[in-house]
């Protein structure tokens, strides 16, 4: 069997290296604040049980890669890069948040 150039953990290693992880607490703080924006991935259906962050943007984990590619055609603007701004995605287990300088 032919190797991954990359192995999975040699790419989360590689994005850690690029981001900032936030404890909720942290990330509590931080709502509301128009420089900071919150990507929810869960599933829609454990957003209606569980809630969400209001002003949060809603992306299923499995469009993410789809919806951040500027070449893509699913390519959503609120993943534009913007001046002194941070985005946070809530991850599925609802644990830490990730921030990340979009």
């Amino acid at each position: 069997m032919r190797k991954l150039k990359l192995s999975s953990e040699d790419m989360v290693k590689s994005a850690k290296a690029r981001i900032e992880e936030v404890e909720t607490a942290d990330a509590i703080a931080l709502a509301g604040r128009p420089d900071v924006v919150f990507v929810d991935l869960r599933d829609i259906r454990e957003r209606k049980h569980s809630g969400f962050i209001p002003g949060s943007f809603h992306c299923p984990r499995g469009m993410l890669e789809f919806w951040v590619d500027p070449e893509s055609p699913y390519f959503k603007e609120i993943f534009l890069p913007r001046t002194n701004a941070s985005s946070s995605i809530v991850p599925p287990d609802g644990g830490r948040h990730l921030l990340w300088p979009p």
